[in-house]
């Protein structure tokens, strides 16, 4: 139903069931007191290794209240239940943990743990080989 009405990326991620709706006394809904969803693992689970892989682990753990041994590095941002909000929360937290500038636009690219931990080392790679001495070019002669 949703498919022929919403574009591919606003559908769900999961449903849960529920007979009725946990209510705060002002009659909205109580979030905090929602289940949380059981997610599938989708298989093979691979956990984070590097340091910067296990930092984006707690990052994406706290900024989606999921368990950090429950993410896999293969694991969509937004399968995980990831919305543009939560994204906008998660590139902050990296600028701030990590200081590391991600774009906002960058998550839904690099939407896995791997990708952004990739990207990540590599351009911490390049700062530090640009910001290296140059040593044994002093000898060299130019023609």
């Amino acid at each position: 139903h949703l498919s022929g009405r919403l574009p591919e990326y606003m559908h769900p991620s999961y449903y849960i069931h529920l007979t009725a709706f946990p209510l705060l006394l002002s009659g909205k809904v109580d979030r905090k007191q929602l289940p949380a969803p059981e997610l599938p693992s989708g298989g093979y689970f691979r956990p984070a290794t590097s340091e910067t892989e296990q930092m984006l682990a707690g990052i994406w753990s706290d900024v989606l209240h999921i368990d950090k041994d429950k993410i896999s590095i293969d694991q969509n941002f937004f399968d995980l239940g990831g919305h543009s909000l939560n994204a906008s929360l998660l590139v902050n937290r990296i600028f701030k943990e990590l200081r590391t500038e991600i774009r906002l636009q960058d998550v839904f690219i690099l939407n896995t743990i791997e990708q952004m931990g990739e990207r990540i080392d590599n351009e911490r790679w390049i700062q530090t080989a640009a910001e290296a001495p140059v040593s044994g070019f002093d000898e060299l002669i130019l023609d």
